[in-house]
């Protein structure tokens, strides 16, 4: 599905010539968003190139959401909102009911990650990974 990015266009937000699409879908109230911010930066830091970071903001304010962002450090992402937080139809249809959810995308489009859990996302790269690895050895 598409929203509105940070610059206003209505965007799809999955990035097929990545390994991983990791989304992540926040409410400026999170209580936990500094760790979050942290976590993911952390996991862009180890996946890079093979990892795209998405973020879905599911509150009704962008001025917040805009100033969020810069202080986080963290303009480098894509940015999404959700008009009309979390009674937007896009939200609802895609069943983020709650923040923060996390999301992971393969290149394939399938979604091996929902949950709340930044770590779990990181060991189901790493394991996935780790079979890659005997793939090719086994080849």
């Amino acid at each position: 599905f598409t929203l509105p990015s940070l610059n206003g266009k209505w965007e799809a937000f999955s990035r097929p010539d990545k390994g991983y699409t990791l989304i992540w879908a926040w409410s400026d109230d999170d209580r936990n968003h500094r760790q979050c911010v942290d976590s993911i930066k952390r996991l862009e830091s180890l996946y890079g190139k093979r990892l795209a970071v998405s973020t879905i903001l599911i509150d009704a304010d962008t001025m917040r959401w805009r100033s969020r962002i810069k202080s986080d450090s963290i303009t480098q992402w894509s940015h999404y909102w959700a008009p009309g937080g979390p009674n937007s139809p896009s939200i609802k249809s895609f069943g983020l009911m709650r923040t923060p959810t996390v999301l992971l995308i393969d290149s394939f489009g399938a979604n091996p990650y929902r949950g709340n859990s930044i770590a779990a996302a990181e060991k189901l790269i790493k394991d996935n990974d780790a079979k890659r690895s005997k793939i090719k050895l086994i080849r």
